[in-house]
């Protein structure tokens, strides 16, 4: 399964091992410039879905869901020089907790920036959210939270401008939601049911 691509590096993972009841655990593997290096298996009983190159392509992160039942289980995202291979995983749930489940909906790394990523928890008992969908930066060992309060992915587009895929209000992460454009703090909305945005540069001009 293709899990994420950039500039010539591609990351894919299958499941060599028995599967668990939920699919997983993938074994992650990084082609570049004709070369495939095996990164590790994942830490997770699931398969892994998302995840993004740095704009160099020298570093990816991806997202692990660990499933304890049909209704929970606990998030992480893990970063991975492919240069040496060494990985860093970050728990969503600060402290670790089972009696939480948190679940990653999207990943991209931003030009100039960190991985960046959008999450939700919720209360495994009852099915309250205890963090709604929002975007959070990888800092070090831990993630930081972006504005706005909530969203499902963010787009820079200028200084003053940005466009925002805004989810319904939902206790599990949803897959899609309405996109914005916010233009120094002003939004106008452009579609609803939008799951993915991309910032195509200008062309040149066909001679």
């Amino acid at each position: 399964m293709l899990v994420a691509a950039r500039n010539g590096t591609v990351i894919l993972a299958r499941v060599e091992s028995e599967p668990s009841p939920f699919g997983g655990p993938d074994t992650l593997f990084a082609i570049r410039s004709g070369s495939t290096v095996p990164l590790s298996k994942a830490d997770t009983n699931t398969p892994v879905s998302v995840g993004a190159v740095s704009p160099d392509g020298d570093n990816y992160a991806f997202g692990l869901y660990r499933r304890s039942s049909n209704a929970c289980g606990q998030g992480a995202v893990t970063l991975v020089k492919l240069a040496d291979r060494s990985q860093q995983t970050i728990e969503l749930n600060q402290p670790p907790s089972e009696a939480v489940g948190s679940q990653i909906s999207k990943m991209w790394w931003p030009a100039g920036g960190p991985a960046t990523l959008s999450y939700s928890s919720w209360n495994c008992s009852d099915m309250s959210t205890t963090v709604p969908q929002t975007v959070w930066q990888l800092a070090g060992d831990h993630l930081v939270q972006q504005s706005p309060d909530r969203a499902l992915e963010i787009l820079n587009l200028s200084p003053h401008e940005r466009a925002i895929i805004i989810p319904e209000q939902s206790a599990q992460p949803q897959a899609s939601g309405t996109l914005v454009i916010e233009i120094n703090g002003k939004r106008t909305m452009i579609h609803a049911q939008v799951s993915d945005i991309a910032h195509i540069g200008a062309q040149p001009p066909h001679v």
